[in-house]
């Protein structure tokens, strides 16, 4: 049995899913829609939850990676920079 953690499904499960949704209508060409509407229910739900982990993963990717622009841009604060030097003592 697949268990998925309350921070694995909102992390990476639910905006999988919904890329997924958006571009099932939107980017997927003539061809594969369908293969898509051609699925009966479960090989569907099996293919979107497929989907949606794996565009999950490439949307949490793109998130940890603009995380590290976002801790540079927050430290550069001046609010920031005035408690980093009142816990140095030097103001």
């Amino acid at each position: 049995m697949l268990f998925i953690g309350m921070m694995d499904f909102f992390s990476i499960v639910a905006p999988g899913a919904q890329l997924t949704f958006l571009l099932i209508g939107e980017a997927v060409p003539a061809v594969l829609a369908d293969l898509y509407t051609g699925l009966d229910s479960v090989q569907a739900w099996a293919a979107f939850r497929f989907s949606s982990h794996r565009f999950g993963d490439l949307v949490f990717l793109l998130g940890v990676w603009l995380s590290g622009n976002y801790t540079w841009l927050r430290n550069s604060t001046m609010n920031c920079q005035f408690r980093h030097l009142i816990r140095r003592g030097r103001v």
